[in-house]
């Protein structure tokens, strides 16, 4: 070959986007029994990170598809992350289906962190129709939607850093990013505690549980893309 000379051969495979283990930080399954064997209060993380989930109240399992479900009283799983303090690089991912309505003003999936301003990132959906991320009672990203009851839904949630806004927050439901508008100080960023606490399933203090069935939760350090959901 000619001095300086590249080669091009390439193979392109269909993982080029996986997310690698590293960028895991949870990783809760149901339907592998290393993680939960479907009783017991102790739910197992397969991310290697070790960031084992304690669960509260009697929430029940569903092993046709391998989730918990909550009944909206009291029902969470809890764990404690090794996260930087700050606006954190993050991304969520998981499977949901509402088995009953709202009945309080939220249903919360998910609270990361604390229930003081800006101090938190959630999702939630609300009772008057809308679906949310946010960094509590502060700022959030919303889009009306009201849940079919009894079917699953695939969504993921990527915060990039910076204030909760359109700019910096995306949603995807079933694989398909979907329009949000701005709620709230847009400027405003998440300001997580280092090592804070994760609740699946209601908010920071084990209240506004929700009336759903939660599976295969995952929790990135990292933004993920179009692709990698």
């Amino acid at each position: 070959t000619e001095e300086g000379d590249v080669s091009t051969d390439s193979t392109w495979t269909s993982v080029v986007n996986k997310p690698g283990t590293q960028h895991l930080e949870v990783y809760w399954d149901g339907a592998d029994s290393n993680s939960y064997p479907g009783a017991g209060t102790e739910v197992f993380d397969l991310s290697g990170n070790g960031f084992k989930g304690t669960i509260a109240g009697n929430n029940g399992f569903d092993a046709e598809y391998n989730a918990w479900v909550f009944d909206g009283s009291g029902d969470y799983i809890s764990g404690t992350l090794s996260n930087p303090a700050g606006a954190w690089v993050h991304s969520t991912s998981f499977w949901y289906r509402q088995d009953s309505v709202v009945t309080a003003n939220w249903d919360y999936i998910y609270h990361i962190g604390t229930s003081t301003a800006g101090g938190a990132s959630l999702f939630a959906l609300k009772s008057d129709g809308y679906l949310a991320m946010a960094n509590y009672a502060n700022s959030s990203v919303r889009r009306a939607f009201v849940p079919t009851l009894g079917q699953w839904y695939h969504i993921s949630v990527v915060y990039s850093g910076g204030g909760v806004n359109v700019d910096n927050v995306s949603i995807y439901l079933d694989g398909k990013e979907i329009t949000l508008f701005n709620q709230g100080d847009a400027t405003a960023a998440v300001s997580l505690a280092a090592n804070t606490s994760i609740k699946v399933g209601s908010d920071a203090g084990g209240g506004n549980t929700t009336h759903g069935s939660i599976a295969n939760f995952r929790l990135f350090g990292k933004a993920l893309n179009a692709d990698q959901v």
